[in-house]
């Protein structure tokens, strides 16, 4: 069963690889990571630790790929990947709140796990400010003094319609060493 199990990953994964191939992607590099993402999404690099791709398309919330490079201190940096999420979280609700709103926050999936090989923290959440929910799958990842945020949010419709097209994107992240 067990290997049945892998079997069928693999060809997911395979098949989830040549989607991404039969689409016009684009790739960004940095010294910390590689990703792949659709060429038709609009890429902003907003400096050296920050860098967008966004949908193009009539969403108030269009689809967006977040990346994030976090310089952390040598007690950050010990914490571990449960710990920092944790910690990411609540200073967003925190950020919010200072704002005056008072945001509506649903985390559906959190844990620590691998992506590509590599461990990571995985969490899901949906946040509602002012009658808007916007939706993100987040995955967290530590390099040395680093930690990587790779984030897709958009609308729940946007995100179901493009499943397939955002796991894509997480499947070819891939952090260099």
């Amino acid at each position: 069963m067990k290997h049945l199990r892998t079997a069928l990953m693999l060809v997911l994964l395979l098949s989830l690889g040549l989607m991404l191939q039969a689409q016009n992607v684009a790739s960004k590099s940095t010294k910390y990571y590689k990703v792949s993402y659709p060429e038709e999404w609009e890429a902003q690099e907003i400096d050296d630790n920050v860098f967008t791709a966004v949908a193009k398309g009539n969403s108030m919330i269009p689809l967006t790929l977040a990346i994030s490079v976090i310089e952390m201190d040598d007690e950050a940096a010990e914490k571990g990947l449960t710990a920092l999420a944790e910690e990411m979280i609540d200073q967003s609700n925190e950020e919010i709140e200072l704002m005056g709103l008072e945001p509506e926050i649903d985390i559906e999936i959190s844990e620590e796990t691998r992506l590509n090989g590599q461990p990571t923290y995985h969490y899901t959440m949906s946040v509602g400010i002012m009658g808007i929910t916007t939706f993100t799958e987040n995955y967290l990842f530590q390099s040395g003094k680093k930690l990587i945020s790779v984030s897709v949010l958009g609308d729940k419709e946007d995100m179901e319609e493009n499943a397939e097209a955002i796991a894509a994107i997480f499947n070819s992240f891939r952090l260099n060493k």
